[in-house]
């Protein structure tokens, strides 16, 4: 979570390095380096792709593979990063709009009810 954003990345511990791609020490830097994808306001696109490189490991310019740390947060906020993460591609994908997500689903009304005896 981060930048305005919310992204949820589940992994599945039996597949091979899956311990890689969920890490959980880059809570600060967002979606963006978590889970990059090419995301839009109001949009949700399901698609079939690539695996994305591992969060904090990316190739620079010059061709070296770096690993990012990300800096404690008694530092501040993060305000610049090294790399800008490589978005997977993807293909067979179907869009639809944030609010058909919920078009189905259950509406639930609590009321209260008093009781004076």
């Amino acid at each position: 979570m981060g930048g305005g954003q919310f992204c949820l990345k589940a992994c599945d511990p039996s597949r091979p390095n899956a311990a890689n791609y969920c890490q959980h020490v880059f809570d600060r830097i967002g979606c963006a380096y978590n889970a990059p994808a090419s995301y839009a306001d109001g949009i949700f696109d399901s698609c079939l792709g690539d695996s994305q490189d591992f969060p904090g490991i990316y190739t620079g310019a010059d061709g070296v593979v770096s690993t990012y740390v990300q800096p404690a947060e008694s530092l501040g906020p993060i305000s610049t990063m090294p790399y800008t993460p490589k978005i997977p591609a993807t293909s067979s994908c179907s869009t639809g709009v944030s609010s058909e997500l919920y078009a189905g689903a259950v509406r639930i009304s609590l009321f209260a009810i008093s009781n004076t005896c």
